[in-house]
């Protein structure tokens, strides 16, 4: 019965999330208190065991990112370039580990990393850009109008991407 509780609040936080109607911070914060107070005052847990089971590296993952993330949305440069740098020694490393053919994970990488911009107001530079001039205009762009195009979009061209991964294996073009 706890994990109804729990999932409640959970569902009920990120719903106010989508209604954009309140600073992302307040809410996410609020959702943080309900977790805490509802965990205490329905005996989850106790204290201890709540504090012991905060994973410390996963906060400061996420807390890197949100710096990374703030700090680039203020400059107004964010896409996938990025990403693609930093996920190019980890390929190399791939295969260097495995000893494997690695040209379908350079493939992969390279259509993940321009399709996958597509999904988000802040997925690449031109989106940006895009999202910015909206909102000087009669119909700005909101982050939820973006991904009900966004992510259908991307899907669909990822599954053309992975089609193309697929037939470029069975023939051995990759």
């Amino acid at each position: 019965m706890n994990w109804v509780i729990a999932l409640t609040i959970f569902i009920v936080t990120y719903a106010i999330l989508f209604t954009e109607k309140i600073d992302r911070t307040i809410i996410t914060l609020a959702g943080a208190l309900g977790i805490v107070l509802g965990g205490t005052y329905f005996g989850f847990y106790d204290q201890v065991e709540a504090f012991s089971a905060i994973d410390f590296d996963t906060i400061s993952l996420v807390l890197g990112m949100m710096l990374m993330v703030g700090t680039v949305e203020r400059t107004g440069v964010i896409d996938s370039v990025p990403l693609t740098i930093a996920l190019i020694p980890v390929i190399h490393g791939l295969g260097n580990l495995h000893g494997v053919e690695m040209t379908s994970y350079w493939w992969a990488l390279a259509l993940g990393a321009v399709l996958g911009g597509v999904s988000s107001p802040i997925g690449s530079s031109a989106n940006v850009i895009s999202v910015s001039i909206s909102e000087g205009t009669d119909s700005p762009i909101k982050f939820l109008r973006w991904l009900k195009v966004g992510v259908p979009l991307t899907a669909v061209n990822l599954s053309i991407a992975s089609l193309f991964m697929f037939l470029g294996m069975k023939i051995g073009y990759m």
